[in-house]
């Protein structure tokens, strides 16, 4: 045998294991979570538990605690993982859409097509739950604490474990509602800008000759059609919104 044939049989060898290892892994999952162990060990959650007791990646235990409790609702994904005819990067995949009533296409296309493929099925059948869009960003340690700490909060205020998908989603509902105007909830004396915002959709109002409106939603201003230095009245109707450049040009033309 030749050494690069040697290193192919490693390499083969360290691939079955890693696959039967996964099986094996999966199977104590389940068992985990059928005798809820992590309660009675003074865990938190399922996800807890994996992350602290097992020294599984957050990754990996989000991974994991759905495939498992899949499995329970659809046994033949784990039949299918067994025999290494689906492997996890797919079954996670399918995991958030796979029903007992459904189970019969979507592991068979689990099964037989490679990932971009099944990524595409799965967005053309479940558009408004297939991430539309994929973000990858460094993050220092101090936000990464922060982030942990609203999981903590949001998981208690859902009463499982929420994802980090979860966790930014309701950071952006909380500031949206704060901040946007165009949610923002009016008081008894509502401020005009306020209004103002909201009846022009937060958006800037300057329209070319041919009618078209700025699209730009940012660096906003309350821009008075009759000047104050002419009598020009902080009200609804002598207020319009402009975006920065637009408010600049209109003071200078």
């Amino acid at each position: 045998m030749t050494k690069i044939q040697q290193i192919h049989e490693t390499a083969l060898i360290a691939a079955r294991d890693f696959k039967k290892g996964e099986s094996q892994l999966l199977q104590a999952l389940l068992d985990v979570d059928k005798e809820r162990v992590y309660d009675r060990m003074a865990y938190s959650s399922f996800h807890t538990y994996c992350v602290e007791a097992l020294h599984l990646s957050d990754t990996q235990a989000y991974t994991y605690v759905g495939i498992t409790r899949k499995m329970r609702e659809v046994p033949e994904l784990k039949v299918m993982i067994d025999k290494g005819e689906v492997h996890t990067t797919n079954a996670r995949r399918v995991v958030p859409h796979l029903t007992p009533s459904n189970k019969d296409v979507w592991l068979k296309k689990a099964k037989e097509l490679p990932q971009r493929a099944l990524d595409k099925e799965l967005k053309a059948h479940f558009p408004d739950k297939f991430p539309q869009e994929r973000i990858h960003l460094a993050i220092k340690p101090e936000l990464e604490s922060k982030l942990e700490r609203v999981k903590d909060l949001l998981s208690q205020k859902m009463g499982k474990a929420c994802t980090l998908e979860e966790a930014i989603s309701s950071m952006a509902d909380l500031f949206l509602r704060k901040e946007d105007p165009l949610q923002r909830k009016l008081v008894a004396r509502p401020s005009v800008r306020t209004e103002v915002a909201k009846r022009d959709a937060a958006q800037c109002t300057f329209m070319t000759p041919t009618g078209k409106r700025c699209s730009s939603r940012r660096w906003l201003h309350a821009h008075h059609k009759t000047p104050k230095a002419f009598g020009g009245a902080d009200t609804l109707e002598n207020l319009t919104t402009l975006c920065s450049t637009h408010h600049r040009y209109l003071h200078a033309s």
